[in-house]
């Protein structure tokens, strides 16, 4: 499981795999310009405006995605080979390229 949260210019990291890097909980400070463009691909893709789930139906690994803006958080569970929207697509691919050009990841609780 994966799970990213994007928050105030700061990213969170869940993972509960194997085959990733950091397992665990874990934050990092997101640049201002990259936190903007992810608030814009966020308001863009009508991230809120998305189900919930993307069941893939098999056993597949899971992405839940978890997004707070003006008060309010909503999570959506993406299975992989899912029919998934291409919005939600772009969003966790831009997601996925901003994680992985952090480098002062901390642990949290």
């Amino acid at each position: 499981m994966v799970q990213s949260h994007v928050q105030a210019g700061r990213v969170g990291l869940v993972r509960r795999s194997y085959n990733v890097a950091r397992i665990g909980n874990y934050q990092a400070k997101v640049e201002a310009e990259e936190f903007r463009r992810l608030a814009e691909l966020v308001e863009r893709s009508g991230f809120f405006s998305l189900e919930d789930s993307y069941p893939s139906g098999i056993d597949a690994p899971e992405v839940d995605i978890s997004i707070t803006a003006g008060g309010q958080t909503k999570t959506i569970r993406d299975g992989w080979g899912s029919p998934t929207p291409v919005e939600l697509w772009g969003l966790e691919m831009a997601i996925d390229g901003v994680v992985a050009s952090l480098n002062d990841w901390t642990k949290s609780e």
